[in-house]
């Protein structure tokens, strides 16, 4: 899905004008239309504010990823990378991890936290009770 198509998506949901939107946003309904249109593509930092006045995922506006949450369990690959090159220079096998795991499909970083996730209660080594089969973060599960 593109992002005019999800945008006027999104607004509509929450029953919004485009003149509504543009008042959030600080944009004139022109410039709402045009983004609606495919006939203008919003910088960096309105995609930002767009992404945070609907709680969604830039990944999710620009149809890169059908998560919509930002709290997703999945993390967008932009923040991810934001939060390591911000960051002191982690160890090379470290690098080249977090390398692929960037590179990866959602199904492929739903495969390895599901993997890490298993080998983690490998260890802990604690017998399973009711509680192991409540839903969690860990679960993957679309709501």
């Amino acid at each position: 899905m593109s992002f005019p198509y999800r945008l006027k998506q999104l607004r509509k949901e929450h029953k919004w004008t485009q003149e509504e939107l543009g008042a959030k946003l600080n944009l004139t309904k022109v410039s709402i239309s045009g983004y609606e249109n495919g006939n203008r593509t919003p910088d960096m930092d309105t995609l930002i504010k767009i992404s945070n006045v609907f709680n969604v995922s830039i990944d999710y506006l620009v149809g890169k990823s059908d998560v919509r949450s930002v709290d997703s369990p999945i993390i967008s690959g932009q923040v991810l990378k934001n939060s390591i090159t911000n960051s002191p220079k982690p160890p090379l096998l470290e690098q080249i991890f977090f390398d692929g795991f960037l590179e990866a499909s959602n199904e492929e970083k739903e495969e390895i936290i599901r993997y890490w996730h298993e080998e983690i209660k490998k260890k802990k080594k604690v017998p399973p009770t009711e509680k192991d089969t409540d839903e969690s973060a860990w679960d993957l599960k679309d709501k």
